[in-house]
């Protein structure tokens, strides 16, 4: 009887939590959200060292909203390729944004 639980109780321990060496690395892409100019605006997508994708706009007037339509492409994007938003930082002053996405299982 005592075997038996014992060999229960390793048995649950065992699916409680996966083996470290069954489980991979997340899968993290970082946005970065940055002005160059006075209208110029840039949205960098980096999904691993040597995969970064810049996408530069400008906004020549107030009622162009050009950088909202740009962000709401690549979240969008984002959204459909199962990544959900895990963090978000801002570096000094001038309006640089960085956010983490990590892709959902």
């Amino acid at each position: 009887m005592k075997k038996l639980l014992f060999l229960g109780a390793f048995l649950v321990a065992l699916i409680s939590q996966p083996a470290m060496g069954q489980t991979s690395r997340p899968n993290v892409v970082v946005v970065q959200l940055y002005y160059t100019g006075l209208s110029t605006q840039h949205i960098a997508i980096t999904r691993g060292e040597g995969h970064t994708e810049d996408i530069q706009f400008k906004n020549t007037s107030p009622e162009e909203h050009k950088a909202a339509e740009a962000y709401q492409r690549v979240m969008e994007k984002l959204f459909a390729e199962r990544y959900t938003l895990k963090s978000t930082f801002s570096l000094g002053t001038n309006a640089n944004v960085t956010l983490l996405f990590e892709q959902r299982r």
